[in-house]
């Protein structure tokens, strides 16, 4: 800390406030005159630079005055210079026209980088994906990140349920989810990553296991960094409607504005999500007689609604100021809950779940002198939580009333609930980067975060009210980085440092502590460092090599320490878990400029965790999150991606295989040591094609076709060895494969860009579960319609 108040000190005097001013402009194709997108626009003898977007547009910030020489480079294309006169304060604007390089013996290729391709080519151990195809399709994002090598994502349901993130054997809370890398949950989105519109991404940013410190925060097998588009200059935006089987209706807009000349900018948007989720399922029901029988019914009391608005507003490219920006949203959602977590027993035909979430934040972003730059973010969310289940029935799988009963309650049978979280979160973030000479970089990044819980059960008559006792947990994580580069730019290294703390204090008590009774006040804290290095190695244009290693920490969650109120009980005794993460990748591909372009990829990791936590049952009014084993995910990943038929022909595939296994030597667990850990696949793949027909029907219209299947294979969803024991009880999920197909038809008319697709999902209807045998929907068919200005 007193390294980054030094920092800050010195960057922030008289003298080191230099002004700058900001390069804008678009590249075009000087015999067509169509924006080219992905060209590189570079300052001459500097890394200062941007990618053009899909309209060829770029804009480079905090460019210090003078007189400036800019190459621009494109595969095929001749490379451009043109020269620029920058001042203080203000915003140069041009347009540079590239002129196809013509054939000949000494003809050299220089292809531009995207953003995505430059994360890519760090030494983070990360894997980008692009949503600019995926922004026009039907399938949600949870959807599309099941199709990246090493990821699972289990749902338990249709569209709005719950999910179960997997990343190389770590799940759930033990890998981060951000948005433009500010924690997902607290910006707007409460209700998982799977159920947020891809048509509001650019593209997703996968770090596996070791998690960059400009996040500033605890993660035991990785982040996931959702990215939205900055935006343009005039005026632009997207909007999409999306309807379907099941009753399922998607809508979402983009939209905003930013005036070149003064850098303000206003951008703002949505969107709103329904479905009655009434797909087959396959269920046991009993007869008069008791015994019972497989009957196909259609699910009820699964409707799930969501909605959201957000406004950002604020001033870019000026030379006090990278970004200067407010932004506030509100969120609410609703799920009805039909059944419990195996899908066994009776359904709940009443019982459901509410959530409302509003927030802001603000953002300052600048860079001084060339040499420093700066990023602070802070802000604030308030949200609460209900779940509602005072039902006097009792139904079957058919939807009807068999029963009334004169104690409410289904998911506690007799034990109605009507159970409120209120959460107040403060959060703040504070980067700084100084490139203390061309090759050498150091970064730091402190962050703390603070919760403030308290709730309500409005059905208690006698006794405390346990959820109305004030909680609070207070983490703060930072870090400090040091980078090296060869001239060359064929090595980078990157070796850091973190530092985890908590303190929590609570009423709710530990886990020995009954819902219904008072508790004493807990204080518990947590102090510990973590470390760890990434490298990569360009041997050849073609050839790359990425090693990286962190001894990484979690700290516990605030529903894993303070309970959910319901279900699940409180335990201010949980421990953090630790991890030694270890991966080496290893990447090859094609000569730039081929006619044809291919690239491999395969990726071995490690992680060694101790102190996992792991939700147990502690008596038969709720469950608690324990420190319970140690465990081990060893595996490999491969991918690969080829394009034919002068780009016209998209070829894509990869696999998983990973060994997570239980390593707990003492306590109930050590029952099952060596068993793989229950309820997650290890072996996966996927495959992908695509086809490009230009000019099917109107002038500039294009038709993509394309395809995706997905093979899991079988896997047991409870430990092993009790699984074979257990004859009458499913304990394994059967291998599955799915299957996708669609077709997406674009083209432009007065100035914007639609885009139809039509999708069939599970094209052959097969019966498909995820975690703990929960029936996923059968085939469906959607409708999906974009326009982008």
């Amino acid at each position: 800390m007193g390294l980054l108040a030094a920092v800050l000190l010195f960057v922030f005097t008289p003298d080191a406030l230099a002004q700058t001013g900001t390069i804008t402009g678009q590249v075009l194709d000087a015999g067509t005159e169509r924006p080219l997108p992905g060209a590189a626009v570079l300052i001459a003898g500097t890394t200062q630079g941007a990618a053009t977007d899909t309209d060829g547009r770029f804009t480079i910030q905090a460019v210090s005055p003078g007189t400036k020489v800019l190459e621009t480079r494109l595969l095929s294309y001749e490379i451009g210079r043109d020269t620029v006169q920058v001042r203080a304060g203000q915003t140069t604007q041009l347009t540079i026209l590239l002129s196809v390089e013509a054939v000949g013996m000494d003809m050299v290729i220089v292809e531009g980088e995207t953003e995505a391709e430059r994360t890519e080519r760090t030494a983070q151990a990360v894997q980008v994906l692009d949503l600019r195809e995926a922004r026009v399709e039907a399938a949600d994002l949870g959807l599309v990140l099941a199709r990246t090598e090493g990821v699972s994502v289990q749902r338990a349901g249709g569209l709005g349920s719950g999910t179960r993130f997997s990343l190389n054997g770590l799940t759930d809370d033990q890998v981060r989810f951000f948005l433009n890398g500010l924690p997902l949950d607290l910006t707007g989105f409460p209700f998982g990553i799977a159920n947020v519109p891809t048509t509001l991404i650019d593209r997703v940013e996968v770090y596996k296991g070791v998690v960059p410190i400009r996040f500033g925060a605890d993660a035991l097998g990785g982040a996931v960094n959702l990215v939205t588009s900055d935006g343009l200059d005039g005026l632009g935006g997207s909007v999409s409607y999306q309807t379907g089987s099941f009753g399922t209706h998607r809508t979402s807009l983009d939209t905003g504005y930013r005036d070149p000349s003064t850098g303000l900018f206003v951008r703002g948007g949505g969107f709103y999500d329904f479905a009655r989720n009434d797909y087959d399922v396959t269920v046991f029901i009993a007869d008069r007689l008791g015994q019972r029988t497989e009957e196909t019914v259609p699910r009820f009391n699964d409707r799930y609604r969501a909605g959201s608005v957000n406004l950002t507003a604020g001033i870019r490219g000026r030379s006090w100021a990278e970004e200067l920006s407010v932004t506030g949203f509100a969120v609410d959602f609703a799920r009805q809950i039909q059944n419990n977590a195996t899908m066994s027993g009776l359904p709940f035909g009443e019982a459901e779940s509410f959530g409302t979430t509003y927030g802001a934040s603000a953002t300052y972003r600048v860079s001084v002198a060339d040499q420093v730059s700066f990023d602070v973010v802070g802000g604030y969310t308030y949200s609460e939580r209900r779940l509602l289940d005072v039902a006097n029935c009792r139904y079957n799988w058919f939807g009807d009333c068999i029963i009334e009963v004169q104690d409410p309650g289904e998911i506690v049978r007799n034990r109605g609930t009507d159970r409120t979280i209120f959460d107040d979160d403060a959060f703040a973030r504070i980067g700084a980067e100084w490139r203390v000479a061309p090759q050498h970089t150091i970064r730091l990044t402190t962050a703390p975060t603070i919760n403030w819980r308290t709730g309500r059960d409005a059905l208690i008559v006698r006794g405390t009210d346990i959820l109305a006792g004030d909680a609070r947990l207070t983490t703060w994580v930072s870090g400090a980085e040091y980078q090296f580069d060869l001239p060359n730019g064929r090595f980078e290294n990157r070796l850091f440092v973190k530092d985890y703390r908590r303190v929590s204090t609570s009423a709710f008590g530990t886990a020995s502590t009954n819902l219904r009774d008072a508790a004493p006040s807990t204080r518990t804290t947590a102090e510990l460092l973590g470390f760890g290095n990434v490298a990569r190695i360009e041997w050849t244009d073609r050839f790359a090599t990425k090693v990286s290693y962190e001894w990484a920490t979690r700290l516990p969650r605030r529903d894993e320490l303070f309970g959910n109120g319901v279900g699940i009980g409180p335990n201010t005794d949980l421990l953090p878990e630790r991890s030694h993460n270890a991966n080496i990748e290893l990447s090859l591909s094609s000569a730039r400029g081929a006619r044809t372009s291919w690239s491999v990829q395969t990726n071995g990791f490690l992680r060694i965790t101790d102190n996992l936590i792991t939700l147990v049952p502690e008596n038969e009014f709720f469950d608690v999150f324990n420190n319970v084993f140690g465990a081990t995910s060893l595996g490999i990943e491969a991918s690969g991606r080829a394009t034919l038929l002068d780009d016209r022909l998209t070829i894509d595939a990869n696999t998983t295989y990973q060994e997570f296994t239980n390593t707990a030597t003492e306590g109930f667990f050590s029952l099952f040591e060596g068993d793989r850990i229950p309820n997650r696949p290890y072996f996966f793949m996927n495959g992908a094609a695509r086809y490009r027909l230009d000019s099917p029907v109107l002038g500039d219209g294009q038709l993509n076709l394309f395809t995706s299947t997905r093979y899991v294979h079988g896997f047991f969803r409870t430990w092993e060895s009790a699984g074979r024991r257990q004859l009458e009880f499913k304990a394994e999920i059967p291998t599955q494969t799915t299957v996708a197909a669609g077709a997406t038809y674009e083209y432009t008319t007065a100035g914007v860009r639609w885009a139809l697709t039509g999708e069939i999902q599970n094209l052959t209807n097969a019966t498909v579960f995820d975690f703990f045998g929960v029936q996923r929907p059968g085939r469906a068919f959607y409708i999906k319609l974009t326009s982008q200005l």
